[in-house]
């Protein structure tokens, strides 16, 4: 299965059912990528900027994503290898994120990338 990494487009958001207007400007607000697989969207994410030093990370998943190891692991790999560049590369030192405290997945996930949890499934990670 041919996966590819682009930088997201308001175009990639709407295929993802995503119609919030506010909530997609903000998270064009920083850097932003979307993983297509056989160049149709599949995932997207990235950190919206919230001060000069300081972001929210966010991640939508479709469920084709969601039902497929091989896709995944591919998305797994992208933000492991993008997710420090992107930190570094924007001077971002403090990134929070949310999670549903009845998907351990996503909670363990998240954990995987040095972010502590807080009260309310609000997980934080800093320098």
């Amino acid at each position: 299965m041919k996966t590819e990494l682009v930088t997201l487009k308001l175009a990639h958001l709407a295929a993802l059912g995503e119609t919030d207007g506010t909530r997609n400007v903000i998270r064009l607000s920083g850097p932003a990528f979307c993983v297509l697989a056989e160049d149709q969207p599949v995932a997207a994410g990235g950190i919206a900027r919230l001060a000069a030093h300081r972001g929210v990370a966010w991640v939508l998943l479709t469920d084709r994503a969601h039902s497929s190891a091989l896709l995944l692991r591919r998305i797994h790999r992208y933000v492991k290898t993008q997710f420090p560049l992107i930190r570094t590369a924007c001077g971002i030192y403090e990134i929070d994120a949310e999670a549903d405290e009845n998907n351990p997945q996503a909670c363990a996930w998240l954990e995987y990338f040095g972010f502590k949890r807080k009260p309310l499934a609000i997980y934080s990670w800093s320098e």
